[in-house]
């Protein structure tokens, strides 16, 4: 009988600190779990956070046919102009600017063809003396100029089209460079007829 006892007693104790370490395991889980859904919940908050910052809409020139998308959470259209040639979009201080247009400059003289070689060109001989060019590239139907303009920063792609011209350039402050260098390639590769 004493041993029956002990026994039962035996298997309660063992039951007791089973149900126990079942009860902490099933709270180290919880925790764990809770661990995984806030992990998920910060990268979901995140790519949130990096999709708002690289909100993207497109803007096109219907007089011309070409288009551009412009990150829309820090540049403001500001209505195209009266003949319908392009916008420009500024942000909120006004200090970053972005230029879409067409542009006439080969109509401006009809005893020289004008070509986008003569464009670019043109481009990168000016004598604005607080401009300095760091990169430019031409191709056979466009053009890439960027550097540095009364201090702030450049970059410019002008393209011909079966309307002529079309250039596309924004001026950023150096304190915006690293949002700007990173939508740039987003912007001027969607800047087509």
């Amino acid at each position: 009988m004493k041993t029956a006892r002990k026994l039962a007693l035996s298997i309660a104790t063992v039951m007791i600190i089973l149900t126990s370490c079942n009860m902490n395991r099933k709270s180290d889980d919880n925790s764990t779990t809770t661990q995984i859904i806030k992990e998920k919940e910060e990268n979901r908050e995140t790519q949130t956070d990096k999709q708002d910052a690289y909100k993207f809409e497109t803007y096109c020139n219907s007089r011309f046919g070409f288009c551009i998308d412009y990150p829309s959470n820090k540049l403001i259209p500001q209505g195209e102009s009266a003949n319908g040639d392009g916008q420009i979009f500024t942000s909120e201080d006004e200090k970053t600017r972005l230029w879409v247009y067409r542009d006439f400059r080969d109509n401006a003289s009809i005893e020289e063809e004008f070509n986008i070689q003569s464009a670019f060109e043109s481009d990168i001989q000016t004598n604005k003396p607080n401009r300095s060019i760091t990169y430019k590239k031409l191709g056979s139907d466009y053009y890439v100029v960027s550097g540095y303009n009364d201090g702030k920063i450049f970059y410019q792609k002008t393209m011909m089209t079966d309307k002529g011209l079309a250039t596309s350039l924004i001026e950023y402050p150096e304190s915006e460079r690293e949002y700007y260098d990173k939508v740039s390639e987003t912007i001027f590769s969607s800047f087509k007829e």
